[in-house]
This record gives structure tokens, sequence and C-alpha cells, in this order.
């Protein structure tokens, strides 16, 4: 990482300072995909018991 940084310093300030929205861009892109994924799982696993027909209540009032 040490020579990643030394490149970023060499450049103009501009140019180091559109690095580091760069940097932003991809910590907040990922983290909302990590988010994303722990949701697909969550709603995988909770998949059998909101599909379970025996007690599906809201089914039964809709026939009413």
């Amino acid at each position: 990482m040490n020579a990643l940084s030394a490149r970023v310093e060499q450049l103009p300030e501009n140019l180091a300072r559109e690095v580091e929205d760069f940097i932003d861009f991809l910590e907040i892109k990922y983290s909302h995909s990590e988010k994303k994924g722990w949701s697909e799982i969550s709603e995988q696993s909770l998949e059998k018991i909101w599909a379970n027909d025996d007690d599906d209540i809201y089914a039964e009032l809709l026939k009413k």
C-alpha cells in the first residue's frame, strides 16, 4: 500500500482529490453490496417461514 500512497502523493492536488473521491465511491458501493448480500441471505433463510401454507393466516383472512 505504500507504493500507492507514494504515487498519490506525487499527483497534483486536484488529481489526488479525485483519487480520494473514487476511494469514497468504492467504499460506499461495496458497503451497499455487502448489506444487500446479507439481506438476500436472510430472505432465503426466512422464505421457509414466510412460505408456510400451514401458518398462512393472511391467506385465510383473504378467503373470508
